[in-house]
């Protein structure tokens, strides 16, 4: 006598429910993904503005320039955005969204550079590493140790040193690899003409 457990009918009846809330429970992540995506993607624009406002609180606008020609083919995968910040028509700066590998998750920062190639300061988007030793990184303190350095930037000694934080290295070397991608490619653009039009203001 067949044992019903290996029917191919026991297969449909075991494996279709197993199907059904496969699928309701995919359906369910990509509606809530859909509704929620431009609440994210609204909340990191404003703190892309509330970061650069704080680098370059002269600033009267900024705009990306990753699809000017010769910047976006060569950006480094690190990275993710690049702004030019303005103060009337004159480019004073830029900003670079960038991400590097931490202790246990990237590490997003919005790093300012002035038009001199040196670093006017480092805001945190969002880290994620342990708590009380890899986020001492994030500290405005330990930051502002960045503050006037140019590249390269090093943990050893020299006009441009930075300090890492004991017992938190890959922390602080996703500091300093992001501040010294940073400086390198910025250290190679040229803008010279006014946007044609605003398109985040700064100081709102």
């Amino acid at each position: 006598m067949e044992n019903n457990k290996t029917t191919p009918l026991f297969f449909i009846k075991t494996a279709a429910p197993l199907m059904i809330i496969t699928t309701a429970v995919a359906v369910l992540l990509a509606v809530i993904n859909m509704l929620t995506a431009p609440v994210i993607e609204q909340h990191d624009e404003e703190a892309r503005k509330e970061a650069v406002a704080a680098l370059f609180p002269e600033a009267t606008y900024f705009e990306s320039i990753v699809d000017l020609d010769g910047i976006a083919e060569n950006l480094p995968d690190s990275i993710l955005n690049l702004f030019a910040v303005y103060q009337d028509e004159a480019v004073i700066g830029f900003t670079a969204e960038v991400t590097e590998m931490g202790f246990a998750e990237y590490v997003n920062m919005m790093i300012g550079i002035g038009a001199d190639q040196r670093i006017r300061g480092i805001q945190i988007l969002s880290i994620n590493d342990t708590p009380g030793i890899g986020q001492r990184v994030a500290e405005p303190d330990y930051l502002a140790g960045y503050t006037g350095l140019a590249y390269p930037v090093t943990f050893t000694s020299g006009a441009n040193h930075a300090d890492a934080i004991s017992g938190a290295t890959y922390s602080s070397r996703a500091i300093l690899n992001g501040v010294n991608d940073a400086l390198a490619f910025c250290s190679r653009i040229v803008v010279t003409e006014a946007p044609a039009g605003e398109e985040a203001a700064a100081n709102e």
